[in-house]
């Protein structure tokens, strides 16, 4: 009784430290578990925070995964989704920009610097109305935010306002915002004006007021360098190596000024001082090979590779490089054996560089027309990475060279949908519908093209040439002087306008269009080329010559330019001369079949068939591969009724390279003109086996 009595009073006392004892342990057990797991809120900001980190140091693909871990936890996460966007303009993705800003606008409509951004991307797709009126959005809310003052800037630029926008930006810069971007755009407004003098001030003005500016030293020089003010740029280029020493542009461009003025030991030591600041960057090695090589130091270039890649026998890097010297030495051969020795490096058929290294090797066998193996190349990328664009890409060329239209179009189309901004391809895919004789789709290909970059000198100019092959010569001349009168400085669309003129017998509006490149550009060849071009067609020799003549001064080693010029003797019956001058470029540069082949050529027009041969020979020894010079000898038999060492050459030619279409068709030419039809259609059909 008394045991009830106690258990029943003392229940509630009980239970009420039970009770607290329970929860106790509860909010323990809690706090335990949230500190050991995380909540949704602290794994994202943890990713976010990571990110940022990571986006701040410039390492946008790291900073893109952590970000987008942040956003699966937290859709509406608008910081994620703003970095995110960044990371896309930083990357230059303008359509993932695009997209990525017009989401955080959507998901809050007061983020100003997502508007501005947004309005960058308006201006970079052509769209500059568009992207003034998020400068003005921005501007009504916060009169002074710096990035929407300089977009509202390049807005009233890109609409041609000049003087508007010269006078908004020195209002601009007067009321205190003083960067380097603002002076470097307000100097760019007046050299459009053009104001060269306010322009230098501007930038001297922005290089004061931002003395530890790179970019404004930089273009400071530029403007010298333009300007042919040497003795100038010298110190401004300076002046960016001390504030940055690893800047690629500044030292080579430093180099470059020292030797194209003779002084090679001050670029010796440009060069040299560059290297030793990361003497093991790959980068800054190759930058130093690629500036001897454009400078035809070929040799001095592949000695510095190969000392690195001998120092790192496992870098793709370097020995991409070094292939490119050789390609550009015109050693092809060579490349495609440093690029061979590249798919010994890894046995990874995915990885990222054997990818390339297969790529690169069938773009090098697409040029020199080795289908085949520029097919299995392609097809082995393929295999391991079906998406691989470039790759896509190479495989509609091919089909396009096979004549396979319809086959390439969807490998453009591929490319296309994947990369807008990547131009060739629209071009490409134009070509291929006009192939198939659909010239209303590559009309619709190339203003599909024309919407994503308006600026495109090279799909304005293919919607001309079209409009030409439509036989549309008024839509022609209409788009063409549009052309000229948007660019001026864009003499490929004036010249052709002179063409279109040309191929409708109007001669002199041709000359008029020719001889104006030749007065805007006179130290460039294109004005003599197509006035001796014309001349040619008129039938005035000596007047081609001359122009020829002026055009060689200009640009010694252009092949083109050569030939037209033996042609343009010839037409003169000046045989000598025209031999002259191929022996003397012979004697410059002796393993050139381009050269040998000419000479071929100009012996064999005067009969000289001994000369001639020894001429064809010399250049089918020095590039077997190519096709002139089999042609060529081909019509040198024939015209001596050497039947059998015509059959002979090609027959040899074909068995060191079994898709040499050019020897194909040679050979069949020749049994058809010794009207030999069995032979004739055994060639053909040979030659369909592979193609």
């Amino acid at each position: 009784m008394f045991s009830f009595y106690l258990r029943k009073s003392g229940s509630s006392a009980f239970l009420a430290k039970r009770s607290s004892l329970f929860s106790f342990v509860t909010l323990f057990l809690l706090l335990a578990f949230t500190a050991n797991c995380g909540g949704p809120e602290e794994k994202k900001m943890k990713f976010y925070n990571k990110g940022k980190a990571l986006f701040d140091k410039g390492d946008y693909v790291k900073a893109g995964l952590e970000l987008k871990n942040a956003v699966q936890i937290d859709p509406k996460f608008v910081d994620a989704h703003y970095l995110l966007s960044m990371i896309a303009m930083k990357k230059g993705d303008i359509r993932a920009a695009h997209g990525g800003f017009s989401k955080v606008v959507e998901l809050s409509p007061g983020h100003l610097d997502a508007q501005v951004q947004l309005g960058r991307v308006f201006l970079l797709t052509g769209e500059p109305a568009k992207g003034l009126e998020k400068a003005e959005l921005a501007l009504k809310q916060q009169p002074a935010h710096p990035e929407g003052l300089l977009l509202k800037g390049g807005c009233l630029l890109a609409q041609k306002q000049t003087d508007r926008a010269i006078s908004f930006l020195k209002g601009v810069v007067d009321g205190g915002l003083r960067s380097p971007d603002a002076y470097l755009m307000l100097a760019g407004a007046y050299l459009l004006k053009p104001d060269p003098g306010e322009a230098e001030k501007t930038l001297r003005q922005g290089v004061g007021s931002n003395p530890r500016s790179a970019a404004l030293h930089l273009r400071l020089a530029e403007f010298y360098m333009k300007g042919n003010r040497p003795d100038d740029a010298v110190p401004a280029l300076q002046e960016v190596i001390k504030i940055e020493p690893g800047n690629t542009g500044a030292n080579m461009a430093l180099a470059a000024l020292y030797w194209d003025r003779g002084k090679t030991k001050e670029a010796d030591d440009t060069l040299k001082a560059y290297l030793s600041g990361d003497p093991k960057s790959e980068d800054r090695i190759i930058q130093v090979a690629v500036f001897h090589a454009a400078r035809k130091k070929f040799a001095e270039a592949e000695q510095r590779l190969n000392e690195a890649i001998k120092a790192n026998e496992k870098s793709f890097k370097l020995r991409f490089a070094l292939a490119d010297v050789f390609l550009n030495a015109g050693q092809a051969d060579r490349a495609v054996e440093t690029l061979k020795r590249c798919l010994a490096l890894s046995k990874d058929e995915g990885n990222p560089d054997i990818l390339k290294t297969k790529n690169l090797l069938a773009s090098i066998a697409l040029s020199r027309q080795e289908i085949t193996p520029a097919l299995a190349y392609t097809d082995e990328v393929l295999k391991a990475s079906p998406k691989n664009l470039e790759a896509r890409f190479t495989k509609g060329r091919i089909h396009l060279l096979r004549g396979e239209g319809t086959l390439a179009v969807p490998e453009f189309r591929a490319v296309v949908t994947e990369n807008p901004q990547f131009i060739p391809a629209h071009l490409a895919m134009a070509d291929a519908h006009v192939l198939n004789a659909e010239m209303g789709l590559a009309m619709d290909t190339l203003q599909a093209a024309l919407k994503t970059n308006p600026a495109s000198p090279e799909v304005q100019r293919a919607i001309g040439r079209l409009y030409v092959m439509r036989k549309d010569s008024r839509n022609a001349e209409a788009f063409f002087r549009k052309i000229a009168a948007d660019n001026p400085d864009d003499l490929l669309a004036r010249a052709s306008l002179g063409d279109l003129y040309a191929a409708n017998k109007d001669f002199t509006r041709a000359e008029a269009e020719y001889a104006e490149i030749k007065r805007k550009r006179p130290q460039g060849v294109l004005g003599y080329a197509k006035l001796a071009e014309l001349y040619l067609a008129q039938g005035k020799p000596d007047r081609a010559a001359l122009e020829l003549e002026q055009a060689l001064k200009l640009q010694p080693e252009s092949a083109p330019l050569l030939a037209s010029l033996a042609q343009a003797y010839l037409a003169q019956k000046k045989y000598a001369r025209a031999v002259s001058l191929c022996e003397e470029r012979i004697g410059r540069a002796p393993n050139n079949a381009f050269l040998w082949n000419l000479l071929g050529e100009v012996e064999a027009s005067e009969k000289n068939y001994r000369k001639a041969e020894q001429a064809f020979l010399k250049a089918v020894e020095i590039q077997p591969d190519w096709q002139p010079p089999h042609g060529n000898l081909a019509k040198l038999y024939l015209a001596q009724g050497k039947t059998g060492a015509a059959v002979k050459t090609f027959e040899d030619v074909l068995k060191r390279n079994p898709d040499n279409a050019g020897a194909y068709m040679s050979l069949a030419q020749i049994y058809l003109q010794t009207k030999d039809y069995p032979r004739a259609i055994g060639v053909y059909e040979r030659l369909l086996a592979r193609r």
